[in-house]
């Protein structure tokens, strides 16, 4: 009842075309009816009236564009997953069973570091524990939600702070996931992704804050100076002199040629 484009006349159709993008990735209108020929969807109408009354209600987007095969080979939209759409198609077991891999082939559905928590999380879950974990958190957030196609996409994942309670199966447990966490390292595959992308995303970052504290330091510097300036001292004058021997011009060039622009 929370996921309105899963209830009434619609229902089936609607949740068709939300697993074979959730499946396939993003596809052209032509595509998904071609697909949905076998199950019963014979109206090329129907599957476009479907589409489009779903990328209304928010749980598609435009996902790019590809040029057809057919008629006059001119470039059409590509629809695509929004994260409600995502949420949506979670009521199927299927999509629940394959989420790691509908989210890496839906191109809407993305968050810093896509590509690396999607390994990482394929590494220390099964696809059983996957599929227990995402049912009790979808079963758990649909209770707290008002009604999904009421939420704006950037407030969905606010509503998980209001979950109190996860209703997990008896005896649920990860089996793949080690007591002590440094344990994880003795995995060949999470050990080459600290080493290739983890390590040096550290790197990258401590020479970024590195530089940004330069910058603030100077800034305080000069915020120092300026502190001790009264009206009757002619602030600017005094600021010019003392400019001249802080060297200003100078710093800021020796930060540029770390290639890294905080101002």
């Amino acid at each position: 009842m929370k996921i309105p484009a899963l209830r009434g006349r619609a229902r089936a159709n609607n949740l068709l075309i939300l697993e074979t993008l959730a499946s396939e990735g993003s596809l052209l209108k032509y595509d998904v009816h071609k697909r949905l020929k076998k199950n019963g969807i014979a109206e090329y109408s129907t599957v476009t009236r479907r589409i489009d009354s779903l990328r209304k209600k928010g749980y598609l987007d435009v996902a790019g564009r590809r040029i057809t095969e057919r008629g006059k080979r001119k470039a059409e939209s590509m629809y695509g997953l929004t994260w409600k759409g995502f949420i949506a198609s979670l009521v199927s077991e299927n999509v629940r069973r394959n989420a790691l891999q509908v989210i890496e082939r839906n191109p809407l559905l993305t968050f810093p570091e896509k590509e690396l928590v999607i390994s990482v999380l394929g590494e220390i879950f099964t696809q059983q524990e996957l599929d227990d974990i995402i049912t009790s958190i979808l079963a758990a957030y649909l209770r707290v939600i008002p009604n999904l196609e009421t939420l704006r996409e950037e407030n969905l994942w606010i509503w998980l702070l209001e979950i109190r309670e996860i209703p997990f199966p008896e005896n649920f447990q990860l089996s793949k996931l080690p007591q002590d966490s440094l344990e994880l390292l003795d995995n060949s595959t999470i050990l080459q992704i600290i080493k290739q992308r983890i390590l040096p995303m550290i790197s990258e970052y401590e020479e970024r804050f590195y530089v940004l504290f330069q910058f603030f330091k100077i800034l305080n510097e000069l915020g120092d100076f300026i502190k001790k300036l009264q009206p009757e001292d002619k602030p600017s004058k005094r600021l010019k002199e003392h400019l001249k021997t802080f060297r200003l011009e100078e710093k800021l060039r020796e930060l540029e040629k770390q290639q890294v622009y905080p101002y």
